[in-house]
């Protein structure tokens, strides 16, 4: 959302004097591009034509090439209508009114809306209109269609007819509007950008990591395919590493064995061959 000088608006002193407007009226605001229907003007005019003659409405704005002078003419409410051009001191202005009409058919976030609702006006608008989602019941009125005039003529009756409810609901906007201070939402601001360029960080390291992976990918590949190849030959090598000598392992065991046997035997009939053939050399003629 915008920003608003939430304390500048919360402030300022009304002069109706200022801008030539009547002091014993119930004063509509209206702000935005004349020249051009989207804001709808149009449709307030209309609405005006239904309300007592002590309703009226201040309109600010660049008028060259607007037609809604000519046609508050051609409704006969023109004596009602103050088109007081582009306004400068826009917080003495907003408090000098008593509500803030913004029916717009479309928009983006409406700064001037904030500025009412931080000038302590109540407002009436339309869900089309941006920034129309933050208005609650408590402070403003929000109407479904943005081009029933009659709508929009009960909604500025209702609080030109109770004072109690106007300055209720012109409080619990101010109070709203302290949410929207430049201070707050520049720190939102700053946070989300943070979060932005935290998240772009991210994604540059997995980009990074995602492109070292695509250039070791091949020779990682064919690095272990080599191993897989080498493997395969180490495996078989291992296998007939250990089964081709096993029968020469066996032989030389067998022999090694026969061979001590042989030793035992002959370390035990030794002696006897010994007196045997010393009996022979030495028996008797």
């Amino acid at each position: 959302y915008n920003g608003v000088d939430a304390q500048g608006f919360a402030t300022a002193t009304g002069d109706r004097a200022k801008f030539g407007l009547p002091a014993d009226a119930f004063l509509l605001l209206f702000v935005g591009d004349l020249r051009t229907p989207r804001k709808n003007l149009g449709t307030v005019l209309q609405a005006l034509k239904h309300l007592p003659e002590h309703v009226q409405i201040a309109v600010a704005g660049f008028l060259p090439g607007s037609p809604y002078p000519e046609e508050a003419k051609a409704l006969g409410i023109a004596h009602r209508v103050h088109f007081l051009g582009l306004v400068k001191e826009m917080p003495v202005l907003m408090h000098s009114v008593d509500a803030f009409v913004f029916p717009s058919r479309y928009e983006a976030m409406s700064l001037s809306l904030l500025e009412a609702m931080a000038a302590g006006l109540p407002v009436v608008t339309a869900r089309t209109a941006g920034g129309a989602e933050i208005i609650t019941p408590e402070c403003g009125i929000v109407l479904d269609d943005p081009d029933d005039p009659n709508a929009l003529a009960g909604a500025v009756a209702r609080l030109a007819e109770n004072d109690a409810t106007r300055r209720a609901m012109g409080a619990a906007a101010n109070e709203l509007a302290t949410g929207f201070g430049w201070a707050r939402m520049a720190a939102q601001y700053i946070a989300l950008y943070r979060q932005l360029a935290e998240q772009q960080k991210d994604r540059k390291r997995r980009e990074i990591r995602y492109g070292i992976f695509q250039f070791l990918r091949v020779p990682s590949l064919l690095i272990a395919g080599f191993f897989l190849y080498m493997h395969w030959w180490l495996l078989a090598a291992i296998i007939v590493g250990v089964t081709f000598p096993l029968p020469w392992i066996a032989v030389v065991i067998g022999n090694g064995r026969g061979e001590k046997k042989d030793k035992r035997e002959k370390n035990v009939y030794k002696p006897a061959m010994n007196r045997q053939l010393y009996s022979q050399a030495h028996a008797p003629q």
